[in-house]
């Protein structure tokens, strides 16, 4: 969506043939292409996104940042001061 168009540009993920990894509730690898491209298991491909004159196809997972997230809080203290970092799931 909106959001991973502005990660994209943010990251440098503007020009045909670049791959960013967006993480956040979901997990996507987006794509830019100069040809709207697509394959099974990908949403797009989108003219004109996250740029005039690209295309953009993505793929990921839905839901495993959510996910990361319900198990930190799992083996955390009940208060958000004694949540554990992300860096110490590993």
């Amino acid at each position: 969506g909106p959001d991973a168009f502005v990660g994209m540009i943010g990251l440098g993920t503007i020009r045909p043939g670049q791959l960013c990894l967006i993480t956040g509730s979901s997990h996507l690898h987006c794509l830019i292409t100069n040809q709207p491209t697509s394959a099974p298991g990908t949403w797009g491909a989108y003219r004109g996104a996250p740029l005039a004159h690209t295309c953009f196809a993505e793929g990921g997972q839905s839901s495993t940042g959510s996910l990361v997230r319900w198990v930190r809080d799992l083996v955390s203290g009940p208060g958000d001061d004694e949540k554990i970092g992300y860096d110490e799931l590993d």
